[in-house]
């Protein structure tokens, strides 16, 4: 994410705990699944985390828009589960 309004700060100007602090860095720390408006409902959005936000940015041209990579992403993580629920029993 090296777009300007991503940048959090300058650890050669600011220390850690100044960046890790700043309200840049706490709007990210704020950003959860319930930010991004097809994750809401989703039953699977604890599992994927909301996915990649760099992935949506670059799809969509904002974090808090989920791309075209959902379906698929969905769909991955039930089969993950499905898979290993059946490879634990046998």
């Amino acid at each position: 994410m090296h777009y300007d309004i991503f940048k959090v700060g300058n650890v050669k100007n600011s220390s850690f705990d100044e960046i890790y602090n700043s309200a840049q860095m706490n709007k990210f720390k704020m950003h959860t699944t319930d930010c991004i408006e097809k994750c809401r409902d989703c039953d699977l959005k604890l599992l994927c985390g909301g996915a990649c936000q760099a992935r949506h940015f670059s799809e969509t041209g904002n974090i808090d828009i989920a791309g075209n990579f959902c379906e698929y992403e969905q769909n991955g993580i039930i089969d993950g589960l499905i898979s290993s629920a059946i490879f634990n029993v046998i």
